[in-house]
């Protein structure tokens, strides 16, 4: 594996399960089994790595939901909210990818890593356009834009915590109902519910 490869591979885990603050480049470097000179090679800063492990993951979940809905002349917003759940639940490493990916948007929605969301709609802008769009549909009025705005980020608010903290929630089910929730009916429990978050009454 090349030396950039490991170090995003090992960035990107440690990111997740300890936060990007609290992961020093330190601790990346020692776990990858590289020195910081390698680091800086490649990337040249702690916030170049950041946004490097970004755009992978970024780029997994477009091409993803781009490749679910190829062929389709027109997209409602049903069918985008099922092409993004698979692009979350159906990555070859599962909803391992799906936690690490919840857990940058979070960090990009905190001010210490705001840089994460300038990322998003500048370096993936036309992708986020065209996503936003499948979602909120078009030719809204300014108020119904804010009205969408908010009822996307409770949408996000909550896929971030149940992705994020699935193993958890899925714990708390078995102990309480000894009953598990298979990663496949994902989609089928998300789509409704997003639907019922977004449509406006």
């Amino acid at each position: 594996m090349k030396t950039k490869d490991k170090i995003l591979d090992v960035a990107e885990v440690m990111f997740s399960e300890h936060g990007i603050t609290e992961t020093s480049l330190r601790a990346i470097t020692q776990k990858a089994g590289v020195n910081i000179a390698a680091v800086n090679y490649h990337f040249g800063s702690k916030k170049n790595l950041i946004q490097a492990v970004f755009h992978r993951l970024l780029a997994r979940f477009f091409d993803a939901y781009f490749e679910a809905l190829s062929g389709a002349t027109s997209v409602s917003r049903e069918q985008a909210l099922h092409a993004a759940a698979r692009a979350i639940i159906n990555q070859p490493d599962g909803l391992d990818y799906g936690r690490r990916f919840m857990k940058f948007l979070q960090a990009a929605y905190a001010q210490q890593q705001a840089h994460l969301r300038r990322y998003l709609q500048t370096e993936f802008h036309d992708e986020y356009v065209l996503f936003l769009g499948h979602l909120a549909g078009h030719g809204l009025s300014k108020s119904q834009q804010f009205e969408f705005f908010w009822r996307l980020q409770f949408l996000l608010g909550a896929v971030m915590f149940s992705i994020s903290e699935y193993r958890t929630l899925d714990a708390i089910t078995d102990s309480e109902y000894g009953l598990r929730l298979a990663q496949d009916s994902l989609e089928s429990l998300f789509v409704p519910t997003a639907l019922a978050i977004l449509e406006s009454k």
